[in-house]
């Protein structure tokens, strides 16, 4: 299953990531704190993103986050913003039973456009409420060090 991974960090250009087990490392150790969110839940969430101003590997400016490369959240206000996102789903999310299921995108069975349906998406609330508390994490410990958020998409 991809993920989308965040960290609080430079530049990951100058930084030498490797990605194991499902997170980032660097010279050997796991980057802490960081947060692993499930690309299905990306997704779902990827609206609240927008409201963040990011930069992309190619320079541009853009609002949201690169679901496919690196984005960058340099400015305080945005990193703030973020933290604040991942709070507000969070206590959302921690209202919710302990097996969660979410409406996905729109698709078909086969080429029969009679039979289309959303995708049924099923997370555990307590893992997905640990995700964006890292999250949040990743904000804070961006905020104190004077560093960036940097996101890695699938």
């Amino acid at each position: 299953m991809p993920e989308h991974q965040f960290i609080a960090g430079l530049n990951p250009d100058a930084e030498s990531f490797s990605w194991e087990k499902g997170c980032v490392w660097t010279d050997g150790s796991k980057v802490v704190p960081q947060a692993v969110i499930d690309d299905d839940l990306f997704s779902y969430m990827y609206d609240t993103f927008r409201w963040v101003r990011a930069q992309f590997p190619n320079g541009q400016w853009w609002n949201g986050l690169d679901s496919y490369g690196y984005s960058l959240i340099k400015d305080r206000g945005d990193i703030r913003r973020l933290g604040e996102i991942a709070k507000a789903w969070k206590r959302l999310l921690e209202l919710a039973p302990p097996s969660v299921k979410l409406t996905g995108n729109y698709g078909w069975d086969g080429a029969d456009l009679q039979n289309g349906r959303y995708e049924e998406l099923w997370f555990e609330q307590r893992e997905i409420v640990l995700q964006l508390d890292n999250l949040v994490k990743v904000t804070e410990k961006a905020l104190k060090d004077g560093v960036y958020v940097i996101h890695f998409g699938i």
